[in-house]
């Protein structure tokens, strides 16, 4: 297996859950606190959809789990389906950094993928919160008018960009035939969305999964059977 380089990241703010001594309500904060402020509102919020659900989690939920008044929270977001956004878009440009910086040394197809799944793996290790949103978020957006009307795609990132290029590099080195463009990118959207579910089996499972689809894709998982 290739070596992978140590991902700095790109890895949401405030990853850690907040201090106890942080959570006596505040009211507006001053500018110099703004932003950490809207950080740790942002993280809470991402934890509370998980949880809980788009539709159960209140604006009241995400205001004490961040240790400041409802009122405040207005200050940041005037809304919950704002908030939502908010939180889906902060996700995704975490998620999409983390795969950017570590498939950017690579230069095939095959040691790329490799790259990009342990990314999604590393991700699920380090903050769960992030694909446990993505998740969560896969069915309140069918369920909920106000989502559904503004977006579809739960995997932006992964679906428009970083698979076709995948893809596209695989033809330009010649690992993949022309014909076959479509078929591999269903391929690897399927299996990135499994990759991205961490509660359904643990963080060795997903690495083991990863290494049986680099033997699949370099033709050593499965061997024809000898016939006598």
């Amino acid at each position: 297996m290739m070596r992978m380089p140590t991902v700095q990241a790109v890895h949401p703010p405030n990853m850690s859950a907040v201090p106890a001594d942080q959570k006596s309500r505040l009211g507006r904060p001053p500018s110099t606190n703004s932003a950490d402020t809207h950080d740790r509102i942002l993280l809470v919020a991402r934890q509370a959809f998980s949880e809980l659900g788009y539709g159960v989690t209140t604006n009241k939920d995400v205001a004490g789990r961040a240790g400041i008044t409802t009122g405040a929270l207005y200050h940041y977001f005037d809304s919950k389906v704002a908030m939502y956004w908010a939180v889906f878009d902060q996700v995704q440009k975490a998620v999409g950094a983390h795969i950017a910086l570590a498939i950017q040394p690579f230069t095939t197809f095959l040691t790329q993928v490799e790259a990009f799944f342990h990314a999604l793996t590393d991700l699920n290790r380090l903050d769960p919160s992030l694909a446990d949103f993505l998740n969560a978020a896969r069915i309140d957006i069918t369920r909920y008018e106000e989502l559904t009307a503004h977006f579809t795609d739960t995997y932006p990132h992964v679906r428009r960009h970083f698979i076709p290029g995948l893809v596209e590099l695989g033809i330009a080195t010649g690992e993949i035939h022309e014909s076959r463009r479509k078929h591999m990118s269903d391929f690897l959207h399927a299996f990135a969305t499994g990759v991205m579910d961490p509660s359904a089996v643990s963080h060795h499972e997903h690495e083991r999964a990863v290494t049986a689809l680099l033997e699949l894709l370099k033709g050593q998982l499965i061997h024809q059977p000898k016939i006598s």
